[in-house]
């Protein structure tokens, strides 16, 4: 909770901002999961070098940022010296790590009652944000890109997103919003929830 205020803080959301985050579905998930998504969102507040490091730790969320910050920095390869650091401490410790990563054998990611990727659908969506994003100089907008481009991420993780949108682009998180909501109120009355 204190660092998406920290966010909506540094972005200038103001309290409309404060008021689309903490009122959401997405933010009432968060808090049932408690996941990490607190983790990418941090990039948001650190400088790009770090940054970069935190958001390859779940990139399905916020992932596309790091192209802007990238590029802020004229594609120095300075910025990512944090980044294959850690890497390769991590390859040092506990090995070839990412063969271990996944669910049980024959499982697909994709297919799982959470994911809510419309992927490959909106593929060409995440391309054409990223193309604006990029043009625009606007991490936040590529950002935003992101879950388009993915093949999988749960709609909690859109929190960080929504924080970041009702900052600076309003509108857009206003549909996010009200997006949601109609899914939740759906969805609740179908399985009997809001009966």
């Amino acid at each position: 909770i204190l660092l998406l205020g920290a966010i909506i803080w540094k972005y200038r959301g103001g309290w409309q901002a404060v008021l689309l985050t903490f009122t959401s579905p997405l933010f009432l998930d968060l808090a049932r999961t408690n996941n990490v998504d607190w983790v990418p969102a941090l990039a948001f507040l650190l400088p790009p070098e770090w940054g970069l490091v935190l958001l390859a730790a779940k990139p399905q969320t916020l992932g596309c940022a790091a192209l802007i910050w990238w590029k802020r920095q004229k594609y120095s390869l300075r910025m990512l010296v944090p980044l294959i650091v850690v890497v390769a401490l991590s390859f040092a410790i506990w090995g070839w790590w990412p063969g271990k990563i996944g669910m049980a054998e024959g499982d697909d990611i994709r297919q799982a009652a959470w994911n809510f990727a419309p992927w490959p659908f909106a593929i060409p969506l995440g391309l054409y944000l990223l193309v604006q994003a990029y043009k625009a100089d606007d991490e936040i907008m590529a950002a935003a890109a992101t879950p388009f481009l993915v093949p999988y991420f749960a709609p909690y993780s859109l929190v960080p997103l929504l924080a970041l949108l009702s900052s600076r682009h309003r509108k857009a998180a206003l549909y996010l919003y009200f997006a949601f909501w109609f899914f939740f109120i759906v969805e609740g009355r179908r399985v009997g929830m809001l009966a």
